[in-house]
């Protein structure tokens, strides 16, 4: 009985030694992949492409005629929203209406650019609806638009604009054909 015993304790010992190695072996590779992992939160090209966006986006804001800060130095990409602040607050809070739709545009645009510029996974297509609203003056619509136009295939950026200004016509009318295509719809789009 005791020879049984010591047997199977022997058995025992060895399973459980077996299974040690392969937990070792597991623990091992864990380490070695633990190693490769960057130290920071973020690798080198993750914050070229978060210093891309922020460059995008703050030229984008100075092209659409962004107002509401003096400078634009104090403007940051949050590195866990990735939405832009000044001073960790959302910058919607410091901008007028119409800084506010600049704002958007600014950003959204940044994003497929960047996206364009280091090859991210944008799904490529933007839409814009109503982008004239908040009375955006003429020339910051006209450089918006310009920059819309200037996204070129596979990218598709949609922009529905009610054409309710001599101004806003001839913006649209005054850019080169080839360049975008225009759907007018004449009446209402949608009908009851």
């Amino acid at each position: 009985k005791e020879i049984e015993d010591l047997e199977k304790l022997r058995s025992n010992l060895q399973e459980l030694f077996s299974t040690m190695d392969t937990l070792s072996v597991g623990w091992k590779k864990y380490l070695e992949n633990k190693e490769k992992l960057p130290k920071k939160k973020f690798s080198r090209e993750d914050d070229k492409k978060i210093a891309t966006l922020r460059s995008l986006f703050i030229k984008n804001l100075r092209q659409f005629g962004y107002k509401s800060l003096t400078t634009m130095e104090e403007i940051e990409i949050s590195k866990d929203s990735y939405l832009p602040v000044r001073e960790n607050f959302d910058m919607k809070f410091d901008s007028s209406a119409s800084d506010g739709i600049r704002v958007i545009w600014a950003f959204t645009m940044a994003l497929l650019q960047v996206s364009i510029e280091k090859g991210g996974n944008h799904p490529g297509i933007i839409i814009f609806d109503e982008p004239a609203q908040q009375s955006i003056v003429p020339e910051d619509m006209k450089s918006f638009i310009e920059t819309v136009v200037e996204i070129k295939k596979p990218f598709q950026i949609i922009t529905a604009i009610t054409l309710n200004s001599q101004e806003l016509i001839n913006i649209i009318n005054g850019l080169d054909a080839s360049s975008h295509h225009t759907i007018q719809i004449e009446g209402k789009a949608f009908k009851a």
